[in-house]
């Protein structure tokens, strides 16, 4: 049974304390966020502490155990709390919820932005995954698939599996003949041009379809006038298959009942917005989102930049928004609802509420952004308390001159010696700095071999860090020390959710996690000023035993880098290995200082491992690390052409001549003289004089297919 650390306990503790005496939900989250439990009270304090004061049985006891946080959201009845205690174990389907539990999600439309060519489809996923855009949820799953299916027939992009478009056979498949997808696997639409179809999807699916709708009027009349009548007559088509796709919308959009209701508390650098969505007459969800940089500006002001950033486009804008009568200006409500009115494309009304229903309602979400503003200060007091314990054990276990408020790690992936590549992440005062993670293409070419890897990859970081003290562009992260303790909030994810005053940080009332911004593959040479690599660690961690240790710690003496503390976690028994000492450090299971180190670690491995993957995924689609890149005549251009042309590296290695010298852009010489070296190596390696027959290899199984021999 696991439990959580006494820090953490005194933190529910004082949780606990200030609980308010209101009728409400309380929500009980695990270590890791997760939601254990949801449930109603009459008074939320001492129902709350009736399972840190009472006999428990046996199931309840062991919930009791993994709390490490309390999230609570008062109401105005007993009756309003079982509504919204259902909703809650509708969606986050707790472990410990029996008796309102069941197994319905909702359907959302999925738009995939971080694949190169996006798709657009049907989802119930119950956890959002990165670089995906989700429109819904909706009601009704058969009209999800209606508006994906006019959706495909008005916008052509691609309906195939996978993150890269297209079938190893290079041919566009029959959906690009019936006008169903713009073929991007072949070349006939460019990457630009396929983000725009995307825009217009994802523009429609936002409720902003004027544009789209008058910009395919025009294309219908224009091609009238070139007597083009057939293409005239498939945009009409595709402007009544728009106006469907708009019914369809509208069915499930907020009716007149509907409204959001928003409140607002200030502090001083930090600020809180309550969100209540009022459906068809009922509470259907509340949202708690945090803002920061806001000192020096008032409620009225918060609130007009936290409805400006939240209701972007392509996010659903109600008809109605309900706010306290003393918050906005007049000035702020007609701004508003003119913005508004544009992005939903319809009229939006901004109301201040002076009695009944929607007085309660805002004066309600108001004294809950009260209650998150209290909750919160706790817990980020929490937070810097124990990331402070954890620098402080990592001095004290690692006998380091000063607090490591700067940590980089550094971990190699590869399989066996394909693609291998190396990783650098960041912690900076215990906190992520993800735009000074860096990622290394590694140019050892003796194989399989870790250490040398480690080595190559230690030289070049910190080869980049001597020569910007050189140019007098270093910076100490360890020459200004700071009191953890006492450091100032500068940023502040609650309850798993992010929001700050930029409008594409809000992204679909879900986490935002910090960006990697400016992550590229390092290349030392000639690069100008990276303020990553002219920034000096405290410390350095290397995923790995003694072995690569001893590489890291050759590279930095080569380099004549001294005073950089290294250590390594060997991931089987997580023991610390420290140069000039026998026996490893082993930290204490449940320490802060174990935490910290196996997060940064398992960061650079999930970091390094997504690397090695595109790496494959490219190498595989160019052919690059096979046999067609040590060909005679044959560079990049050539070898795109011959790919595109039959699909694979193996299609080529079996081709005719006849079939080489169809490839477009392949003149027939270079054919012929591809032919006689692909004849002559009969799929083996270029140059070894084997006279093997013609025919290719069969593929191999499994992740090795990917190579391309």
């Amino acid at each position: 049974m696991s439990t959580v650390p006494p820090e953490i306990r005194e933190h529910v503790d004082r949780q606990r304390k200030a609980l308010p005496n209101e009728p409400g939900v309380y929500l009980y989250h695990g270590v890791g966020g997760e939601v254990l439990y949801v449930g109603k009270a009459k008074d939320l304090r001492k129902r709350v502490n009736s399972y840190f004061t009472k006999a428990l049985d046996a199931r309840k006891h062991a919930m009791v155990l993994r709390i490490a946080d309390i999230e609570v959201f008062a109401v105005s009845s007993e009756r309003e709390a079982l509504q919204f205690e259902a909703n809650l174990v509708k969606r986050h389907q707790p472990p410990f919820n029996v008796m309102l539990r069941d197994d319905k999600s909702y359907p959302y439309i999925a738009v995939t932005l971080g694949d190169d060519y996006p798709r657009v489809l049907f989802s119930r996923e119950r956890k959002k995954r990165p670089g995906t855009r989700y429109f819904g949820p909706y009601t009704s799953a058969k009209r999800v698939r209606a508006t994906l299916d006019l959706l495909n027939r008005i916008f052509p992009y691609r309906p195939c599996e996978g993150s890269h478009p297209g079938r190893q056979s290079g041919i566009p498949c029959l959906d690009y003949h019936i006008k169903r997808c713009a073929a991007p696997c072949v070349g006939y639409v460019s990457q630009d041009e396929y983000r725009v179809i995307i825009d217009d999807v994802m523009a429609v699916l936002g409720g902003t379809v004027k544009p789209v709708r008058e910009r395919l009027t025009l294309q219908m009349r224009q091609a009238a006038t070139d007597l083009e009548f057939e293409q005239a007559a498939r945009l009409r088509n595709r402007i009544a298959d728009l106006e469907q796709v708009m019914q369809l919308q509208e069915t499930e959009r907020p009716g007149e009942g509907s409204f959001d209701v928003l409140g607002v508390a200030v502090g001083d650098e930090l600020a809180n917005v309550q969100l209540l969505q009022v459906r068809e007459g009922r509470l259907h969800d509340r949202r708690s989102m945090f803002l920061e940089q806001v000192a020096g500006l008032d409620a009225g002001q918060v609130l007009t930049q936290f409805v400006l950033a939240h209701y972007a486009p392509g996010r659903p804008v109600p008809a109605q928004l309900v706010v306290s009568s003393d918050v906005l200006s007049p000035e702020q409500v007609g701004m508003l609802e003119e913005e508004l009115c544009r992005i939903r494309d319809a009229n939006v009304e901004v109301r201040e509420a002076q009695r009944g229903d929607k007085r309660r309602l805002a004066e309600l979400a108001g004294r809950n952004a009260m209650h998150a503003m209290t909750y919160d200060s706790l817990r980020e007091r929490t937070q810097l308390e124990r990331r402070a314990m954890a620098l402080e054990q990592l001095r004290d276990e690692l006998d380091l001159e000063s607090l490591p408020l700067r940590i980089e790690c550094y971990d190699i992936s590869n399989l066996q010696d394909e693609s291998p590549v190396a990783s650098m992440v960041v912690l900076e005062d215990g906190r992520p700095r993800k735009d000074h993670y860096r990622k290394f293409a590694m140019r050892h070419e003796g194989g399989q071999d870790d250490f040398a890897m480690m080595h190559e990859v230690i030289t070049r970081r910190f080869a980049r860090l001597a020569a910007a003290i050189e140019d007098g562009a270093s910076r100490n992260a360890g020459a200004e020390l700071v009191d953890l303790a006492a450091e100032e909030p500068a940023a502040v994810e609650p309850d798993g959710e992010a929001a700050i005053l930029a409008p594409d940080a809000i992204e679909q009332g879900e986490a935002s996690e910090a960006r990697e911004v400016d992550v590229r593959e390092v290349d030392p040479d000639g690069r100008t000023h990276d303020e990553s690599f002219s920034s000096l660690p405290n410390l350095v961690i290397i995923d790995g035993g003694k072995g690569q240790l001893g590489a890291a710690v050759a590279a930095l003496r080569e380099l004549g880098v001294e005073r950089v503390p290294v250590v390594s976690l060997a991931k089987q028994e997580e023991l610390v290995f420290v140069p000039g000492r026998r026996e490893p450090v082993v930290l204490e299971r449940q320490s802060p200082a174990l935490h910290l180190v196996q997060r940064i670690r398992d960061e650079a491995h999930r970091f390094a491992l997504g690397y090695h993957r595109n790496r494959r995924s490219q190498d595989a689609r160019t052919g690059r690390g096979s046999v067609l890149d040590t060909l005679e005549g044959v560079g990049d251009a050539r070898r795109r052409a011959m790919l595109t042309f039959f699909g694979s590296p193996e299609r080529v290695l079996s081709a005719s001549l006849e079939e080489l010298e169809a490839v477009p852009g392949l003149p027939g010489k270079v054919a012929r003289r591809i032919h006689e070296q692909l004849h002559r190596l009969g799929g083996a390696g270029v140059g070894d004089g084997s006279t093997a027959p013609t025919t290719a290899a069969p593929p191999p199984e499994g992740d090795e297919a990917a190579r391309g021999y």
